[in-house]
C-alpha cells in the first residue's frame, strides 16, 4: 500500500526520502537479501547522479 502512495509523489519528494536514510545512494539490496555486494560497470556503488535522475 505504501509503495502505491509513494509512486504518486513528486520526484523531488522521493529523492529527499531516499537521501534521508541513504545519503550516499548505496545499493542496499545485497544487505537486504544477505549477499555480498557485487560491483559492476552497469551499477556502480554508490549510485551517481546520472542514475538518480537528478543531473542538472
Amino acid at each position: 500500500m505504501r509503495e502505491k502512495a509513494i509512486k504518486k509523489w513528486n520526484r523531488a519528494w522521493k529523492v529527499a526520502l531516499i537521501e534521508k536514510s541513504n545519503p550516499g545512494w548505496l545499493d542496499l539490496w545485497p544487505t537486504i537479501v544477505g549477499e555480498e555486494a557485487e560491483t559492476s560497470a552497469h551499477f556502480p556503488n554508490p549510485l551517481d547522479s546520472r542514475l538518480r535522475g537528478n543531473d542538472v
